[in-house]
């Protein structure tokens, strides 16, 4: 064999080990970038979780609790403080609402995730008149693709009078009192 013919059949074995090279390298990128998605999206969630129950946390704080309530009743007797807090709280709220919506739009919040909290946002708090009166004063100042979103969500959802949350509340207790007593 000649020095020449030595030479092909060691370039083609080079040629085939760095293919393999190749190969593997690109299983081992995808395998990272799936894995990266991964984390990405655990610590999207974990963000967004941690945000929500701060924010409710804080509401729920004897201070903020009269403010809250406003957004459910829009007692006309309201004073100007508490209607300044309510407002600030719907700010942060609605910019918590617009940062889900890009994290889902952007693929780093799933469709699960995200459909929970549009239920939530449907039925806790665009249902109710005084977030609506919000919305509706304060929407220029978000980004149009979610004005949109939004505001096709105000439309499909119900609006419940302030009282409702009570009511439903005192009915599932009967309901539940009455399965009690039928068991007992």
């Amino acid at each position: 064999m000649s020095f020449i013919e030595l030479s092909e059949i060691l370039g083609n074995w080079g040629e085939f080990i760095g293919s393999i090279a190749v190969v593997v390298t690109l299983i081992y990128l995808a395998i990272q970038v799936r894995q990266n998605t991964t984390t990405v999206k655990s610590s999207t969630h974990l963000v967004n979780t941690k945000n929500w129950n701060d924010i409710f946390l804080t509401y729920a704080e004897k201070d903020n609790v009269a403010a809250w309530s406003y957004g459910y009743t829009l007692d006309e007797q309201v004073d100007p403080s508490t209607l300044i807090q309510f407002q600030l709280q719907c700010r942060v709220l609605f910019l918590n609402f617009e940062n889900q919506f890009y994290q889902y739009k952007n693929g780093t919040l799933d469709e699960e995730t995200y459909q929970g909290y549009t239920r939530a946002i449907s039925t806790q708090v665009l249902a109710y008149p005084g977030f609506r009166v919000y919305w509706d004063l304060n929407k220029s100042v978000f980004g149009s693709d979610f004005v949109e979103h939004m505001s096709l969500l105000v439309a499909k959802t119900p609006e419940k009078e302030g009282s409702f949350l009570l009511k439903q509340w005192f009915q599932k207790i009967n309901e539940h009192k009455l399965l009690s007593d039928q068991t007992t």
